[in-house]
């Protein structure tokens, strides 16, 4: 494990002297930052105009390229976009990967393969969905041949590590995210991974740098920032971590990729741990949940939900209805709230 840890510290120099100096010359930056900030309609002709641009260079745009733009547009919930840079692609294994990887399904990334076997991408997302549906020796085989015929490859390790890290083999994840990162240190998934492995060990100062990192190189990693509140929380540097927990709250209604609830913090208890949900969009009919997990079993739930002007603690188990327990006169901020966990 510290053998990890010190050779994914090595690299931390180097990718933030490297994330310092990136500017915004690149327009798809430029993008992200305008989804940051919550600006749809901005960043939406942006993308119109760098997908125009792409056209006419005449020139196909690569795999990658075609792939950042198709993660843009579902950013902002515009899955149509998409279509007018997969035509561009000049080959046709190409075009079907970017089509199933609007689907995520099995058959998508199979059909990928008849018209190229090698296709890298492809092979590395049905490793991914092997080692999702707990077919561990598939999985691992077809990381471990991914690797061996490209180590520089940091998106391959990157998943690989995640994969390692549901068996319980944390040294093996840091191991692959450390070389992911000192192959392209400008990686945020990889500084992502290694930060969520820290803040589930407790390490939260470790956790909060390399979270911190992962968000300078892309600002909408949406489980990047969710991830960086536990670690504030775990600090309990509470008024940054409400701050980003604000900030979710107003971005969520216009993105969809955010989601309408997020982890705030995880508290490790005897046999067991808690962990507190917050909702983000007025659709969910709670604003916290506690819930609690004794030796990997789930208990019924703690939620706090609105009761007319003011506030209400009720359990609410799996099945049945819920059931209010204790009135609260006002909203609680998050330190009561934990202390309600408690």
């Amino acid at each position: 494990m510290k053998h990890g840890i010190a050779r994914a510290g090595l690299v931390t120099g180097l990718a933030l002297f490297i994330c310092n100096g990136r500017g915004s010359a690149d327009p798809r930056a430029r993008i992200r930052e305008a989804i940051a900030r919550g600006d749809v309609k901005g960043a939406s002709k942006n993308l119109a105009a760098e997908a125009n641009r792409l056209r006419i260079t005449g020139q196909p745009p690569t795999l990658a390229t075609a792939v950042d733009m198709q993660n843009l547009y579902l950013q902002i919930g515009e899955a149509s976009g998409v279509s007018l840079v997969r035509m561009m692609l000049e080959s046709e294994a190409d075009e079907e990967y970017i089509k199933a990887r609007g689907a995520a399904s099995r058959a998508g990334f199979e059909k990928v393969l008849t018209l190229d076997p090698r296709h890298r991408p492809a092979r590395r997302a049905l490793a991914t969905i092997a080692a999702d549906e707990g077919k561990w020796p598939e999985a691992r085989l077809s990381f471990e041949v991914l690797v061996e015929e490209d180590g520089k490859d940091a998106e391959t390790r990157h998943r690989f590590a995640f994969a390692l890290c549901r068996q319980d083999d944390l040294d093996g994840a840091l191991d692959q995210w450390a070389a992911a990162l000192s192959e392209n240190p400008a990686h945020a998934d990889s500084w992502y991974g290694c930060g969520v492995l820290w803040l589930n060990r407790g390490l939260f100062d470790s956790a909060e740098k390399a979270l911190r990192t992962a968000l300078r190189i892309d600002p909408i990693h949406w489980g990047v920032r969710e991830a960086l509140i536990q670690a504030l929380v775990g600090q309990e540097k509470f008024e940054e971590a409400t701050s980003m927990r604000v900030k979710l709250r107003e971005l969520a209604p216009k993105l969809p990729r955010i989601g309408d609830r997020i982890v705030v913090a995880v508290l490790p208890r005897r046999g067991g741990a808690t962990r507190i949900r917050e909702a983000l969009l007025d659709s969910v009919p709670w604003l916290f949940r506690i819930e609690r997990f004794e030796n990997g079993q789930p208990s019924p739930s703690l939620e706090l939900r609105r009761d007319g002007e003011a506030f209400v603690w009720g359990e609410a188990p799996d099945k049945g209805e819920f059931r209010p327990v204790k009135p609260v006169p006002a909203l609680p901020d998050l330190q009561e709230v934990l202390r309600e966990a408690q």
